[in-house]
């Protein structure tokens, strides 16, 4: 039999209905099927394995990298350290900053043209008193 002598007495064939008693039995099988089941226990799979079907060992990796970067992480031993603003408070107190800060602006002054408005105003140091050291050394007997 050639296919299309096959076509041909297919159409000629009269589409009959399904009977209504096999419409419930097909049901309830396709509905059972849509759930899915492990095929070790036989039970329901869980929610989560569905999401993490596409590559389970790509998670399984990745989870364990997290772990390994938090062990390493907490196995430093380092004491936190202080917050940035802190850090930027103490570092702002500090001689050194005071300086580079006031050569940064007399730097910016003369670039502009204002050398002469822009020198940095020359703060006295306290010195210690002659006196206090002289009294010192005659409490101690030296003088």
């Amino acid at each position: 039999m050639k296919m299309d002598d096959f076509e041909q007495k297919l159409a000629r064939q009269e589409i009959r209905p399904i009977p209504e008693e096999w419409r419930g039995a097909i049901l309830g099988k396709v509905s059972k099927e849509a759930e899915p089941i492990s095929t070790v226990t036989g039970l329901p799979e869980p929610w989560w394995r569905n999401l993490l079907w596409p590559s389970p060992r790509a998670w399984a990796g990745l989870a364990a990298s997290w772990v390994a970067i938090f062990i390493l992480n907490a196995g430093t031993g380092e004491a936190p350290k202080k917050s940035a603003l802190k850090e930027a408070r103490a570092l702002a107190s500090s001689p050194d900053w005071s300086i580079a800060m006031a050569e940064q602006k007399l730097l910016k002054a003369e670039l502009l043209g204002l050398a002469e408005s822009a020198k940095p105003e020359k703060k006295e140091v306290p010195q210690p008193r002659s006196d206090v050291r002289t009294n010192r050394f005659r409490a101690l007997g030296l003088v």
